[in-house]
C-alpha cells in the first residue's frame, strides 16, 4: 500500500470508493459472501503455531514491505527474518516501494539466519510514459532478481525511476523504462493498484489483456505471474465484516482474483499468492495504524486519513495463506517455485576502487599492482623529500649530508627505509591506485588554494602520506605507526578522513565528480530511527494527547542511545504511569511494534562512494532532498561491494584558519601560511597556559580551559595528550599525567623499554600506538601482531583475552627475558589502557589545528576573532558569545563602515568591523558594488561623493540603513544630519551623473578648487537621535547593539544582584533556581488552551547572551506591566534543561532594574571615614535613615585614623533602600560611601508533576 497521498484515479487507495467501483452490500448475494471469505483467524493461528517447524505447506512471501518502505511498512529486517524463520519457511522477499534500500540488509539477514533472500522491488509505474507530467495516474508492479544481472537491473531501474524526469510525487517507470532493462527479473502484478488489476476494476479487460501481453513479451510467459491478494479470514463471511472500507477491499480483491484466473489459463502464465505484509504480526495493525499517521502527519481520531482496511496485512503462515487459497493450490506453490528461481549471489570482496590513470596512459589500469604506477607513486614522494626532511639525493647512496638542517645518516637511512616499506606494502595489499587518488584530489584542492587539513584519524602514520602531501604531520617525529592505518596482517582497506575549508569542500567533490565521472561518484544515503523517545512522542501526538503531558512523559526517559521502550518501562515513575494511565499504556503499546523502524532517509554529512564503473551497476541510487544523487544503502554495504569510500569533511576551522591568514595578508604583512606557522611560540603557550582558549580548535569547553591553565603546556606534544586524554574515561588518568609531569608522582616504569616508550606520557599508556610499541619491544610481536591484538583486546572477548594474555606473556619472558610477574604486571596496564587508548595520529593532527588556531588568537587576535566571527554567520546565539569574547580580549568591535569595511567582518587598523553585507536590507550586491568603487578610486570623502560613484543597488530604503548602521560615520557628521540629507544628495547625485552619461562631465570640473565648497552639501545643525534610538536601529539592522548595549546603564546593578549571567547559566543544573538581569528584546503572547488566560514565552537578552523565559498565566498577570519589549528586567525563577528542549528559566518573579536596589539588598554598609565625620553629620546620617523606614538593616563601616575598621549596627536600625534614600545619602556623604550587600538566595526548585490535569481518555 502507498502511504503518500495520491492524485486522481491514480492509486487504489483514493479509487477505493469512486462511484463507479463501488459494491454495496446489497450487490452481495449471500453465495457472494461466502465465496468472498479469506482465511482463518490470524490472531489464533499465530498464537497455536509451533515455534520452529514449518506451519503449513510449503510457503515464501515475494510482496511484503520493511521498514524501509519509510513510514509505510513495519517489518524490521531482523525482526521479519526471525519470524520467517519462527513460521519455517525457506526463503523471503523484501519489495519496497520505489526503493531498494534494504537489499543489502536483507541478504546479510537473512543468509546469516539461514534463509534466501530474495531481493526485489515494488516500483510506481505510469502507462503515458515518465515524461509526461499532465497524466499523473500510478500503478504498481513487482520485480524480483532471478540473479546478480537482475540485481543489476533493479539498480538500473531505481536510477531511471529517481531521475529528474522519474520522480513525480514519488520515483517512476514506464514501459520503455522496461523495454530497455528486464533481464534477470520475475515480474509480478501487484495489489489491486496494479496495471492489470486497476483495469479490471474499471471495467477495461481490453486493457488489462494489452498490459499482460506488454508483461509476457518483456519479461516471457515463463518470469509473469499474476498475484492474488485476499485480507480476510476464510471462516469470516463478507456479512460479518463491520468496516465497510474492509468489506470494499475484499470486494475488489474477490472481483480481480477471479478475473486473473481466467487471464491465467487463457495466457498460460502463473498464479501467485501473496499478502502485501506491512507489518509482523497479528495485532501489529495497532501500532501500523499509528505509522502512518506519522507518515501523513494525522491523527488516528481523523476521518479522511490514510488507512488499511482491516489486520490482515500481517507476514502469515504457509497454513494460513493455503487456507486462503483452498481452491488455487498452485499460487501457493509457485511462491516456492519462484523463489527458486530467485538465487542471487552478491559480489562481496570485490575492489571497485577508482583507478588512477597515469598521465602518459602508460599503467594498465586492471592491474592493482602494476608496477608503473607504484614508481609513479614513490617519484612523488622522492620530489618532495627534500621539502619534507631536507633530504638531498636519496638515491645517491655515497652522497655525504652537508647543509646544517638535512638529516644525519642515520636519519636519513631511517627516512628511506620507512618509505621503502610503506610502498611496499601499499603494493602488495594493492592501493597504489588508492594513494594516487586521493593525492591527486588532495593536491588539486592546494593548487586551487582550498584549505586541506593536516590529517585526521591513523592516515597520519603514513610516511608515504606526509610526502605525498596527504597529511601534514611527520609520523617519525611524532611516533606515529604505520601499521594502525594499514596492516599487513589484517585485510582492511585504508581509510583516509580529508578535511577541507567547509566553503570550498563542494569544489573538491566537482573535481572528483569531473574526475571519474558524475555516474561514478555519489554521497552516501543514511537513515534515521525510531528511538524510545521518538516512538512515544511521535505515537501519543497522533493519539491527540496533549504536548505538554507528552513532554513530562518524555522528560522522565534519559537519552540514552541505548535506551528502549522495555528499559523505560521500569524506570519507577514511568512504570507508575503506565499502570495507572490509560494512554501511556497504549502509548507504549503501539510503540513497541515501531520502535526501532527506519523513519526518514538523509544524506551522510561528509560521506562520499566513487566506483570505477557507473554506481547503478553495483549498487541502486536515489536522490537527496537537493536532488543530488545518493546511495540508496549506507556506507558499509558500499564498501563490501567493493566500492571507495571517502569522507569528505567540510571543517570551519580551516575556514577560521584561511580567512584569518587572509586578512593578515591584506594589511601588508608577509603573507603567512598554515604550514610555516613556528611551533615554538611563547605567546601562544603563554596563551594556552592561562586558558584563554575561546575559538581555540577543541580546547574551547570550561573543562578544556580549566586542564590547560594545570596542565604546564610547553610543546605540542602536550596538547596531543591533552586532546587524547580529556575524554570519559581516560580523564581519571589527568591528575597523574600532571602530578607526574610537576614531580609530585613518580611514573611507574617495568622496563626500560616502557620507560623509552612512554616517559612523553608519564607512564600512562595514553594511545593506542604506545600499546603496540610495548608489545613489540617487550614481547617481540610485529606492529601488525601488536595491532590485531589490539583491536582483539578492544572487544573484552573473555577467549581472546585469555589467549593473547598468555601470547604476549610468554613473549615478555622469552622474548624481553623479564619475569612472568612483570610480564602480568605489564599485561594488566595493557588491560587496563585498552579500551580508553587513543588513537594518537588523529589526535597529532587534531593537537597541530589547536596549535594554529592558538597561535593566531595569541598573535593576530583581531583577525582572528573576525574570522571566528565570520564562521559563525547566521547563528545570532554563537556571534555574540564571540563577540563578548572579543570584547574581553580589549579588541573594539564597531559598525560597518563604507571606508573601511569588507562583505564580511573584518579588521581595520585594528578595529574589528561587521561587514557591509551583515546591513539587513543592503544585499551582497550593493556591498560589493560600495567596495569595488572604494577599491577603485580610494575612500569616499562625503555623502555626496558616495551617491556619485557608487551607481548600483542603492535605494532610498539602502541609504537609510547604511545611515542607521552607522555606516557613514566616518564621514564625520551625526547619523541624524546624514539621515536628514539623503534625499538631496541622492538628486544631486542622479544628475551628476545623467549629465556624465550625455558627455557634459561635472560642474565641479568648471569649478577652481577653492570655489567647489559651493556645491557640496550643508548639513543642517540636528542633534543626534537619543542613546535609545542609535541602538534599536543597530540591534533591527545588524542583529547586535554594538556602539553600547541597553544595560551598560545599569553593569553594576546587575554585577551586584543577579544570580549569574544569561552567558553562565549553562553551567546550572536543571531545575536550578537563578535570577538574571537583561533586557527583554522579544515577547511571544500567547493564550492557554484550557482555560484562555494569557501567558508569555520573553526573550531576555544580555551583551553576551540571551535567553527563554516562561511567564505562565499567573505571573503573566501579576507582571503584565512590565512585560515590554526593551524593558530591563531582572529575572528571577527556575532554570529548566530539558532534554530535547531549548534551556530555559521558568519565571516566578520579575522586577525592574531600577527598582533592584530596594527589593535585593540584604543590607546596607556605609563607610565613614573617622576623620570626615562630626557629632552634627552623624544625626544628619540617623535622621536619614529614619526618614527611610524599611525592611534593610544597615551596617556603618567607621574607618579610623589609625586604619582599624570599626563595624556598628543598630538592631532596630532599618531603612528602604530607595532612590531618595541614596541620593540623600550622596548628597550627605558623598560618592562611593555606599555598598550594597544583594540577597543572593537561590529561589527554589520547582516541585514537578507529570500531569497537572486528570488523564486523557483515550478510546481503544
Amino acid at each position: 500500500m502507498d502511504t503518500a497521498p495520491v492524485t486522481p484515479a491514480s492509486e487504489f487507495t483514493e479509487d477505493l470508493f469512486s462511484d463507479d467501483l463501488l459494491v454495496t452490500d446489497d450487490d452481495l448475494t449471500a453465495d457472494d459472501t461466502d465465496e468472498a471469505a479469506d482465511g482463518p483467524d490470524a490472531a489464533a493461528a499465530a498464537a497455536t503455531a509451533p515455534a520452529a517447524a514449518p506451519v503449513g505447506p510449503e510457503f515464501v512471501h515475494l510482496h511484503l514491505h520493511s521498514d524501509y518502505s519509510m513510514l509505510d511498512g513495519a517489518c524490521q529486517i531482523s525482526r521479519l527474518c526471525e519470524r520467517v524463520k519462527a513460521l519455517g519457511q525457506k526463503a523471503v522477499a523484501v519489495t519496497d516501494h520505489g526503493n531498494m534500500f534494504g537489499a543489502m540488509e536483507l541478504y546479510r539477514t537473512a543468509t546469516k539466519q539461514g534463509l534466501q533472500p530474495i531481493i526485489g522491488c515494488e516500483f510506481y509505474t505510469t502507462p503515458s510514459g515518465i515524461a509526461d507530467r499532465s497524466d499523473a495516474t500510478r500503478h504498481h508492479l513487482v520485480l524480483l532478481a532471478k540473479d546478480f544481472t537482475g540485481y543489476q537491473t533493479l539498480c538500473h531501474l531505481n536510477r531511471i525511476a529517481w531521475s529528474d524526469e522519474g520522480i513525480y510525487y514519488k520515483p517512476r517507470l514506464d514501459r520503455d523504462a522496461l523495454r530497455r532493462h528486464h533481464e534477470g527479473l520475475v515480474c509480478l502484478t501487484a495489489c489491486v493498484a496494479g496495471e492489470i488489476p486497476d483495469c479490471i476494476l474499471h471495467g477495461r479487460e481490453d486493457k488489462a489483456r494489452e498490459a499482460l501481453e506488454f508483461f509476457i513479451e518483456i519479461f516471457g510467459k515463463d518470469d509473469v505471474y499474476l498475484e492474488l491478494q485476499y485480507h480476510a479470514p476464510p471462516t469470516l463471511s463478507m456479512a460479518e465484516i463491520a468496516d465497510p472500507e474492509h468489506r470494499q477491499l475484499l470486494a475488489f480483491e474477490r472481483q480481480v482474483n477471479q478475473a486473473l484466473k481466467r487471464l491465467a489459463r487463457e495466457y498460460g502464465v502463473g498464479l501467485v499468492a501473496t499478502n502485501d505484509a506491512h507489518y509482523l504480526q497479528p495485532g501489529d495493525d495497532v501500532g501500523h495504524d499509528a505509522l502512518l499517521c506519522i507518515g501523513t502527519r494525522s491523527q488516528l481520531a481523523d476521518s479522511k486519513r490514510l488507512r488499511f482496511s482491516g489486520d490482515q496485512f500481517y507476514v502469515k503462515s504457509g497454513a494460513e495463506m493455503a487456507a486462503i487459497f483452498a481452491d488455487c493450490p498452485e499460487a501457493i506453490s509457485n511462491t516456492v517455485r519462484i523463489a527458486e528461481k530467485c538465487a542471487v549471489t552478491m559480489p562481496l570482496g570485490q575492489n571497485h576502487y577508482p583507478v588512477y590513470r597515469l598521465p602518459d596512459g602508460s599503467d594498465d589500469a586492471a592491474n592493482l599492482h602494476c608496477p608503473v604506477r607504484k614508481a609513479y607513486l614513490r617519484a612523488i614522494c622522492l620530489e618532495n623529500l627534500p621539502g619534507r626532511y631536507a633530504l638531498h639525493e636519496p638515491e645517491n647512496a655515497s652522497y655525504c649530508p652537508a647543509g646544517p638542517d638535512e638529516p644525519d645518516a642515520a636519519s636519513r637511512q631511517a627516512i628511506l627505509e620507512r618509505m621503502g616499506y610503506e610502498l611496499d606494502i601499499i603494493d602488495r595489499m594493492g592501493y597504489v591506485s588508492y594513494f594516487l587518488v586521493v593525492w591527486d584530489f588532495i593536491n588539486y584542492a592546494r593548487r586551487q588554494g582550498i584549505p586541506v587539513g593536516p590529517g585526521r584519524g591513523s592516515g597520519a602514520g603514513s610516511i608515504v602520506a606526509y610526502l605525498t602531501g596527504i597529511t601534514d604531520l611527520d609520523p617519525l617525529r611524532y611516533g606515529l605507526l604505520f601499521e594502525r592505518f594499514l596492516n599487513p596482517d589484517r585485510v582492511s582497506p585504508p581509510d583516509f578522513d580529508i578535511d577541507f575549508c567547509e566553503r570550498r569542500r563542494g569544489e573538491v567533490l566537482e573535481y572528483v565528480r569531473g574526475k571519474y565521472g558524475s555516474a561514478s561518484v555519489a554521497q552516501i544515503g543514511t537513515f534515521g530511527t525510531l528511538k524510545a523517545k521518538a516512538v512515544l512522542k511521535d505515537v501519543a501526538r497522533v493519539m491527540g494527547i496533549p504536548v505538554a503531558d507528552v513532554n513530562r512523559l518524555a522528560a522522565l526517559i534519559p537519552t540514552d542511545p541505548k535506551m528502549t521502550l522495555t528499559k523505560a518501562v521500569e524506570i519507577p515513575e514511568v512504570k507508575a504511569l503506565h499502570e495507572s494511565t490509560e494512554w501511556v499504556r497504549q502509548v507504549f503499546e503501539r510503540g513497541r511494534v515501531l520502535e526501532g523502524l527506519n523513519r526518514n532517509q538523509s544524506i551522510h554529512a561528509c560521506g562520499v562512494i566513487i566506483g570505477d564503473q557507473p554506481l547503478d551497476n553495483i549498487v541502486p541510487l536515489a536522490r537527496g532532498a537537493n536532488r543530488e544523487w545518493i546511495t540508496q544503502f549506507p556506507a558499509a554495504p558500499c564498501e563490501e561491494l567493493g566500492l571507495l569510500k571517502m569522507d569528505f569533511l567540510g571543517l570551519k576551522t580551516l575556514t577560521v584558519i584561511e580567512d584569518t591568514l587572509e586578512m593578515i595578508t591584506g594589511r601588508g604583512e608577509t603573507p603567512l601560511r598554515a604550514d610555516d606557522i613556528p611551533l615554538d611560540d611563547a605567546r601562544t603557550y603563554e596563551l594556552l597556559n592561562h586558558g584563554n582558549t575561546v575559538g581555540v580548535f577543541q580546547l574551547e569547553s570550561g573543562g578544556m580551559q580549566d586542564l590547560c591553565r594545570s596542565f604546564g603546556i610547553s610543546k605540542l606534544e602536550e596538547i596531543i595528550a591533552l586532546v587524547a586524554l580529556y575524554r570519559p574515561g581516560p580523564m581519571e588518568f589527568i591528575p597523574t599525567f600532571i602530578h607526574c609531569k610537576f614531580g609530585r608522582e613518580t611514573p611507574d616504569y617495568e622496563t626500560p623499554e616502557m620507560r623509552q616508550l612512554l616517559s612523553e606520557t608519564y607512564g600512562i599508556m595514553v594511545y593506542q600506538e604506545q600499546i603496540m610499541q610495548v608489545c613489540q619491544a617487550v614481547a617481540g610481536f610485529t606492529l601488525a601482531q601488536a595491532d590485531v591484538m589490539r583491536r582483539a583486546i578492544g572487544k573484552k572477548k573473555e577467549k581472546d583475552l585469555l589467549e593473547y594474555g598468555e601470547k604476549f606473556c610468554e613473549g615478555v619472558v622469552n622474548h624481553g627475558g623479564y619475569s612472568r610477574e612483570v610480564a602480568e604486571s605489564i599485561w594488566g596496564k595493557i588491560l587496563k589502557f585498552a579500551s580508553y587508548g587513543f588513537n594518537k595520529s588523529h589526535s597529532a593532527c587534531y593537537g597541530l589545528m589547536s596549535y594554529r588556531t592558538a597561535f593566531l588568537k595569541a598573535n593576530y587576535p583581531a583577525e582572528f576573532m573576525a574570522a571566528m566571527l565570520n564562521g559563525e554567520l547566521g547563528n545570532a546565539e554563537k556571534m555574540a558569545f564571540y563577540i563578548a569574547e572579543a570584547r574581553h580580549m580589549g579588541l573594539r568591535i564597531m559598525p560597518p563602515d563604507v571606508n573601511h569595511s569588507l562583505l564580511r567582518f573584518g579588521v581595520s587598523d585594528g578595529v574589528i568591523r561587521f561587514g557591509l553585507g551583515a546591513i539587513k536590507g543592503v544585499g551582497s550586491g550593493a556591498a560589493e558594488a560600495i567596495i569595488a568603487q572604494r577599491q577603485r578610486g580610494g575612500p569616499f570623502t562625503g555623502l555626496l561623493d558616495f551617491c556619485e560613484r557608487v551607481d548600483s543597488g542603492l535605494n532610498r530604503r539602502v541609504m537609510e540603513n547604511l545611515t542607521k548602521a552607522g555606516a557613514f560615520d566616518s564621514f564625520g557628521l551625526r547619523r541624524a544630519q546624514i539621515f536628514s540629507l539623503l534625499d538631496e544628495a541622492m538628486q544631486r547625485a542622479q544628475q551628476t551623473q545623467t549629465d556624465r552619461r550625455l558627455g557634459q562631465g561635472s560642474l565641479f570640473a568648471l569649478l577652481a578648487p577653492e570655489d567647489s565648497a559651493v556645491l557640496q552639501l550643508t548639513p543642517p545643525d540636528l542633534p543626534e537621535w537619543d542613546q535609545r534610538e542609535l541602538l534599536s536601529y543597530e540591534k533591527e539592522l545588524l542583529g547586535f547593539y554594538v556602539t553600547s548595549h541597553p544595560t551598560d546603564q545599569f553593569a553594576d546593578v546587575l554585577q551586584t544582584f543577579q544570580i549569574e549571567t544569561i552567558a553562565e547559566l549553562s553551567a546550572l543544573d536543571d531545575n536550578t533556581g537563578t535570577r538574571i538581569g537583561g533586557i527583554i528584546s522579544h515577547i511571544d503572547t500567547k493564550r492557554s488552551k484550557r482555560d484562555n488566560r494569557p501567558w508569555a514565552i520573553l526573550t531576555l537578552e544580555s551583551r553576551e547572551s540571551e535567553i527563554e523565559c516562561m511567564v505562565f498565566a499567573d505571573r503573566y498577570g501579576e507582571y503584565a506591566e512590565v512585560l515590554k519589549p526593551d524593558s530591563l528586567v531582572f529575572v528571577e525563577g527556575v532554570f529548566s534543561r530539558r532534554e530535547e528542549e531549548n534551556a530555559k528559566v521558568i519565571a516566578e518573579k520579575i522586577l525592574p532594574l531600577e527598582q533592584a536596589a530596594e527589593i535585593l539588598t540584604a543590607e546596607v554598609h556605609i563607610r565613614l571615614r573617622q576623620k570626615d565625620m562630626s557629632r552634627e553629620k552623624v544625626r544628619q546620617l540617623a535622621d536619614l535613615c529614619r526618614q527611610h523606614p524599611g525592611p534593610t538593616p544597615v551596617i556603618f563601616c567607621l574607618i579610623c585614623e589609625g586604619g582599624e575598621i570599626a563595624f556598628v549596627q543598630a538592631d532596630d536600625l532599618t531603612i528602604a533602600n530607595s532612590e531618595a534614600f541614596r541620593q540623600g545619602l550622596r548628597r550627605l556623604a558623598g560618592d562611593g560611601v555606599l555598598l550594597q550587600k544583594a540577597n543572593l538566595a537561590r529561589p527554589k526548585a520547582r516541585e514537578r508533576r507529570v500531569f497537572n490535569r486528570p488523564p486523557v481518555e483515550v478510546e481503544t
